[in-house]
This record gives structure tokens, sequence and C-alpha cells, in this order.
């Protein structure tokens, strides 16, 4: 009788390989666009990351709700919408973007603040009109708490848009929030890791394959 065997880690590269080539094929239709080239109003600061342009916001030295309004393109009263804001710090970038294609990255909220005041974060699309989405707020991550998550966000129409973030205090401006967003990377990038890991295991396997020879020669 023949035994079979595999070897656990060929074969987990190989699969997470698999694995990251079918999640490349399923949006090869789809691009996951690139958020970078950030424009702050109020305080905060951007800085390359391992996959693009990652963002740092504060509410401290912020501005208020209707200047960050007008400098992402929002309509009056969406910040409004999402808390009660004081004041805080916005930015954008311009993209622009097939039916399908999706932008996705990774946010952190520090909460800074204490209830009732609920210092809140969040993030917007603008075109033909503007939507603003609650990220997370005081309420949501507790007192002095800390909230993060990943997101994606798919474009129904092609176009261009106006993507921002953004971080308010709630009700004073006593204590101060932040918000981080960083890029995530494309199913490519993913392959590409795969690929080199699956590589690597083969490179040992063949490796160990010619020291057992090696030593069996010499014994």
């Amino acid at each position: 009788m023949t035994k079979l065997s595999v070897k656990s880690s060929a074969f987990l590269s190989s699969s997470f390989a698999l694995l990251a080539l079918g999640a490349f094929s399923s949006q090869a239709n789809a691009a996951i666009l690139p958020l970078e080239n950030w424009e702050i109003f109020g305080s905060g600061s951007q800085f390359e990351s391992e996959y693009g342009d990652s963002l740092f916001l504060s509410t401290e030295g912020g501005v208020e709700s209707f200047d960050a309004e007008d400098f992402l393109g929002l309509s009056s009263g969406t910040i409004p919408s999402l808390g009660s804001p004081t004041t805080g710090s916005v930015a954008k970038t311009t993209i622009t973007a097939n039916a399908g294609d999706e932008i996705q990255f990774k946010w952190l909220f520090q909460a800074g603040d204490y209830l009732p005041y609920n210092d809140f974060s969040f993030y917007s699309v603008v075109k033909d009109t503007s939507e603003g989405f609650l990220l997370a707020d005081v309420a949501q991550v507790g007192d002095y708490g800390q909230g993060n998550g990943f997101q994606t966000y798919t474009f129904a129409t092609p176009g261009t848009y106006v993507i921002g973030f953004g971080v308010f205090n709630s009700v004073d401006n006593a204590l101060q929030s932040s918000l981080s967003v960083e890029p995530v990377p494309e199913p490519l990038t993913m392959l590409g890791a795969a690929t080199a890991i699956s590589l690597g295991a083969s490179f040992k396997r063949k490796l160990a394959k010619k020291q057992e020879k090696e030593n069996s020669s010499k014994a």
C-alpha cells in the first residue's frame, strides 16, 4: 500500500497562494484605488507607509464644521448629522473611479475625551451628491477608549470623487481625539507575498533534499 503524506508547510503556503490568487481573480474587473496625496485642513499629517500615504488627524487646533464641509464639498449639515461638532480637522483626496472600483482602508479612532463629550470620526464621499459615514465616537469606544476597523467603499458609477476623512470634538474643545487611516494592500500585492512564501518553502525542500543526498554520499 502506498502511503501518501503531505508536508503541512508546503500545503499551507500553496493554499495561501491559491486563496490570494482567487481573491485577485474575483476582482479582476475592479480596481482597489490608492488613497494618497492628502490635502489637510486643520491639524494633521500624512506619511508614507508600506502601501501608500497614511493619514493622521487630530482635533487639536481644529476648524469649524461649516468650514470643514466647504473644504470637503459636503452639503451643509452633513457633519452635524454625525454628532455635535465644535472644532476638528479634515483631509481630502480626489480620485477617478470606474463602476465597481473600490477604496479599502484601516482606521483607528483614539478618544481623548469622555461622555457626554462625544468626540467622533467619519469619512465622506462626494460626487454629484455627498455622503458622510460615522466611523466611531466616544459612545462606541468608551471614555478615553480606542476603536479600529476595516472599511470598503464601492463606487456605483464612474466619475471623479472627493474622498474625505475627519475627526471632531463634540460639545467642547477641552480634550483632544484623533483619527489614523492606513491604506490596505491590493490583491496583487497579497498575491506576490503568498507566492514568495510558496517559493520559499519550495526552495527549502529542494535544499534539504540536496543536503540529504550529499550526506548519503559521504556516509
